[in-house]
C-alpha cells in the first residue's frame, strides 16, 4: 500500500541520514495519525491526491495499492532527499506513464533503482509489490552510498 511504501522510504531515509524525521502527526482526510504516512509527507516524499489548506483535508490514499510510476515517483523525490538527485534521461518504454510521473520513472530507470517490467514496458499502473519496494530500497541505498 502507499503507507507501507512510506514507511519503507522513512525507514530507508532514517537509516542512511542517521537522523530521525520530525514531524506533527497530521490528521489526513483519510488517515489519522500514522506515523510513516506523517513522516513521509514532512518529507515531501509522499503527496496527497489533492492539495488543501490544511492536512485535514488532504487524501493520500494510505490503503490504496501503491502503483508503480507512484513508486518511482517516491523514491526520486527520496533520493533528493537524501542528497542524490537522480540523473534525468529516457527510457525505451512504450506504454503510456501519467506526464506527472514521466521524469520519474526515467530517473529511477537510468539511475538502476528501478526497471520494466519488460525490454520496451514499464506498466506505471500495474501495482508495486512488497519484495519490488524492499528490492528498490536496496537499490536506492547503494545509489547514494
Amino acid at each position: 500500500t502507499r503507507a507501507e511504501f512510506a514507511a519503507l522510504a522513512v525507514q530507508t531515509y532514517e537509516t542512511i541520514s542517521g537522523s530521525e524525521v520530525t514531524y506533527t502527526a497530521s490528521n489526513f482526510a483519510d488517515c489519522t495519525n500514522n506515523e510513516a504516512v506523517s513522516k513521509a509527507y514532512a518529507l515531501d516524499i509522499l503527496a496527497g491526491y489533492n492539495s488543501a489548506d490544511t492536512t485535514s483535508d488532504v487524501r493520500v490514499g494510505p490503503d490504496n495499492l501503491i502503483t508503480r510510476e507512484q513508486a518511482a515517483t517516491m523514491l526520486a523525490r527520496l533520493s533528493e532527499k537524501l542528497g542524490k538527485p537522480l540523473p534525468a534521461g529516457s527510457t525505451p518504454f512504450t506504454d503510456t506513464v501519467s506526464d506527472w510521473a514521466q521524469e520519474n520513472v526515467a530517473q529511477v530507470y537510468n539511475a538502476g533503482i528501478m526497471t520494466g517490467t519488460s525490454d520496451t514496458t514499464f506498466s506505471a499502473k500495474s501495482n508495486y509489490t512488497i519484495e519490488q519496494s524492499i528490492a528498490t530500497m536496496v537499490r536506492m541505498a547503494e545509489y547514494v552510498g
